[in-house]
Parts: C-alpha cells; sequence; structure tokens
C-alpha cells in the first residue's frame, strides 16, 4: 500500500511539472506569433492603439473595410472581428483593450446566433483562454458560462488543448493573413438559398449574452468611447424582428442602431454576396461606404449637441 500510495503521489508531481512546462511553452508561444489567428488576438488584446475598433463575428471581418473608413472618417482603424463569436468573447477583448486606453468608437456589428440568441456558450471561450488569470472579467466569464471552469482552467493543457497546433503554425508559417484585421472575400455565389418563412418564429434570447452587451454599453459611456451597433444586410432576408432586444437597449441608452439587415439595396444584390451570410469584397465596399456616411451624420449630430 505504501509503495502504491508514492508511485501515485510521484506520477501526480510528475504530471503537474508537465503541465507547468506545457503552460510555460505555450504562454511563449502566444506573444511570439509571427501572425495568423494568434497574432491578431495578440495584437487586439495587447497592441491596438486605433481610434475606430470593428467588433463583431465573421460578418463584421469580412463586411467593413477598415482602409475605407480610415480615408473618410480620418480616424486610425482595425477591424476586431472573430469568426463565429459575439458579445462573450468580444466583451472580454474590450476588458483587455480598455486596461491600455479608451477608442474613440467602437463599431459592433450584431449577429443575432452570436449576440443575442440562446446557444451553447461554451464555444466562445477558446478565444480568450490565452488571457484568463491576466484578467479578472476574463476569469468571471468562464464562471459565467460556467461555473466549473474555474477548477478546469488551473491545468494547462486544458487550457491550450483546442489551440496547439495553430499556436505551433502561427509561430513557424502562419496560414492566415488580414490587413488591418480585415479579411475580405472573393467571387460570388453561385446558388440560390432555399428560404423559409420564419414570420411565426419564437425566438429564445440568452439572457448572458444580453448582460454583457449592457455591460459594453455602460463601460463605453464611462470612458467616453462613443459605441454604435450595426446590422450588415444578409441575402434576401426581410425579417429584422429578432433584433428587438438590441433595439430595447439602445433605446434606453441613447445608443446608435444602424441597421441593414433587411435593406433590399443590398440583399437583392446577388453579385454582393460571397454566400447567403456573408457580403463579398464587392459588397463590403459598397456597404461600408453606405455605413461612413451614416457615421458622419452620427458624428454630426453628436457635435450639435455638444
Amino acid at each position: 500500500m505504501k509503495k502504491f500510495l508514492v508511485k501515485t503521489a510521484l506520477f501526480i508531481i510528475l504530471v503537474l511539472v508537465i503541465d507547468a512546462a506545457l503552460g510555460a511553452g505555450f504562454r511563449y508561444l502566444v506573444p511570439h506569433a509571427k501572425g495568423g489567428d494568434t497574432g491578431r488576438i495578440e495584437y487586439i488584446c495587447h497592441r491596438t492603439s486605433e481610434d475606430l475598433l470593428i467588433f463583431g463575428s465573421s460578418r463584421a471581418v469580412h463586411h467593413y473595410d477598415p482602409f475605407l473608413l480610415e480615408d473618410s472618417l480620418y480616424l486610425s482603424c482595425h477591424n476586431c472581428g472573430k469568426d463565429g463569436n459575439g458579445i462573450i468573447l468580444l466583451y472580454g477583448w474590450y476588458k483587455m483593450i480598455q486596461e491600455r486606453y479608451a477608442p474613440s468608437c467602437i463599431l459592433y456589428e450584431v449577429t443575432p446566433g452570436f449576440d443575442l440568441l440562446a446557444s451553447d456558450n461554451m464555444t466562445y471561450l477558446p478565444g480568450l483562454r490565452y488571457y484568463y488569470g491576466q484578467n479578472s472579467t476574463i476569469d468571471s466569464i468562464f464562471w459565467a458560462v460556467d461555473p466549473n471552469e474555474r477548477y478546469k482552467m488551473r491545468l494547462n493543457a486544458y487550457r491550450f488543448n483546442s489551440q496547439f497546433l495553430q499556436l505551433v503554425m502561427d509561430n513557424i508559417k502562419p496560414l492566415r493573413q488580414d490587413a488591418k484585421g480585415y479579411r475580405p472575400l472573393y467571387g460570388e455565389m453561385q446558388y440560390e438559398p432555399i428560404l423559409t418563412d420564419k414570420s411565426q418564429e419564437k425566438y429564445a434570447y440568452d439572457s448572458l449574452k444580453l448582460y454583457y452587451l449592457e455591460r459594453l454599453v455602460q463601460d463605453c459611456k464611462a470612458s467616453g468611447t462613443q459605441l454604435i451597433f450595426a446590422a450588415s444586410p444578409l441575402y434576401k432576408n426581410t425579417d429584422a424582428r429578432m433584433f428587438a432586444p438590441i433595439e430595447n437597449l439602445c433605446a434606453r441608452h441613447g445608443v446608435p442602431f444602424i441597421n441593414h439587415y433587411a435593406d433590399p439595396t443590398f440583399n437583392e444584390e446577388k453579385s454582393y454576396f460571397k454566400d447567403s451570410g456573408h457580403l463579398n469584397q464587392k459588397g463590403a465596399e459598397a456597404y461600408t461606404k453606405v455605413i461612413i456616411g451614416e457615421i458622419k451624420e452620427l458624428k454630426g449630430q453628436v457635435s450639435v449637441q455638444n
């Protein structure tokens, strides 16, 4: 029995030593990434200094051209969108940015599935795992999504297990590149999607997502950052009812919401789309130019009020 206990203790110690070594290695790789998603996230959280930041899902990454925004608004700009993610991830990134400075403006692309509707919120945590333990808000996001994360995240092997290959590749030869965070899509949609009638659909909203959206509004107001919510076009879409919670939030706090989700100017133009959910480079350019005009109007209204 004594030998068994000694062997068990030695095994546990060995596992903990290996885990600590892995953690040290992973933490070295993150800030030294040459590019790719790792380098992109590291830049957003630790090195951004631009006046205007774009937040949101892949619809933010592909729909907002920072070069056009910079040229027309005379503000430096970076696209901080993240594929398949929304407010639960992005509020954590925002708190990392806020530790360093307050951007002049944040333009937040609202994607219902990632920002409003109920879903498996565990899927949004990987992009925050690099920075767990560095920011108290990020830690609390993990615990709010799943209280058990408080214990799981103590193991480095668990914290980085889904990102090991990406970390290595982004330090050797990054596979994905972008320009100011923007990743335009080229080519035109070659199919006609099958549309279903959703006029009677009931939407289940996520209280945790709505909570962090409200926190973002409050924090931006407190730090003097102008927050603008937006919804870019969706091919052949005519229904924007699911945005009711964000409309109510904006009305309560006096935050602008620019909604082109059901705008026929874009939604009926197939040449603007790479697929039914994403604008191609041509569509993104046309849409960004419209957004620029609307932001200028908003800035003008703020100047008049001041």
